[in-house]
């Protein structure tokens, strides 16, 4: 029994780790979808492309839906399964699949969270931690996603800027559908993060997609909370971030830190479409 418990600590531990330390995104099956359809939605963590499956926890859900035609519609799923669920989108219109869970708790030796803090661009917790004659010890923290998908149900182009009241939300300005990359396109696309529903100045927001696993692009918010990300190919995008604060008193944690993300499609030119065939 002692051997048991021990080896189910120990991979709760390595779970924890993995699951804290990496991206976290939601990814529908589709991101065009016809009226009426049922469509699958799985949950992936990792340093990047492609990921690990996250099956679905109940208990740690505080939010798993899908916003759009001024209707909030669950996703529903059963625990332990892969995809995390399903949802029918009955009518045409942009919807946003949203994720939000509790947190969790994890410590890391000074090394690894010194390192970790640096390779998100969490300059000032770093700071705050030499002032304070802390950048040696281990940091104790309470961490949490809030992750979203855009998905399009038939023509539809109105409501992919449409927050819905994440902890940490990042939200396209444009149509993502719209972007063309390419000499005689416009790549860019601006995002706004927001926090507690404040805009959110300074941060690293970084852009990946699993057609170039390697490639990072990364920028940081004006005083508005804006950024701009130039997205050299079409195909899936994660565009993410995480923000990190002095965690609340009593919490057991130094610092609490909230992950966002956001998944959408940039979809072949014509003329890609026609070099494929």
């Amino acid at each position: 029994m002692k051997q048991a418990r021990f080896l189910a600590a120990l991979i709760g531990a390595v779970c924890s780790f993995s699951t804290m330390a990496h991206e976290f995104w939601v990814r529908p099956l589709s991101y065009v979808v016809e009226t009426g359809k049922s469509l699958d939605v799985r949950l992936f963590v990792g340093d990047g492309f492609p990921g690990e499956v996250v099956t679905r926890n109940g208990p740690k859900i505080v939010k798993f839906a899908a916003y759009g035609d001024g209707a909030e519609t669950p996703i529903t799923g059963e625990n332990g399964k892969d995809p995390a669920g399903s949802v029918k989108l009955e009518k045409a219109g942009v919807y946003v699949l949203a994720f939000r869970n509790i947190p969790s708790k994890i410590e890391l030796d000074a090394a690894k969270f010194e390192e970790y803090l640096k390779e998100e661009g969490l300059d000032t917790i770093i700071k705050k931690r030499a002032d304070s004659g802390a950048s040696s010890t281990p940091g104790k923290e309470m961490y949490s996603r809030s992750a979203k998908a855009i998905v399009r149900v038939g023509d539809a182009e109105k409501g992919f800027d449409r927050e819905v009241g994440l902890k940490y939300e990042l939200t396209p300005l444009s149509e993502p559908w719209k972007v063309q990359p390419g000499e005689q396109g416009k790549d860019e696309l601006r995002f706004k993060a927001v926090f507690d529903s404040k805009p959110l100045a300074g941060i690293m927001v970084a852009a990946r997609t699993p057609d170039d696993p390697k490639l990072v692009i990364k920028a940081t918010t004006d005083e508005h909370g804006i950024v701009t990300l130039k997205l050299p190919k079409t195909g899936m995008w994660l565009v993410s971030s995480v923000h990190m604060l002095e965690a609340p008193a009593n919490s057991g944690s130094d610092w609490e830190s909230v992950w966002a993300s956001v998944t959408f499609e940039v979809p072949a030119t014509t003329q890609e479409s026609a070099s494929k065939k």
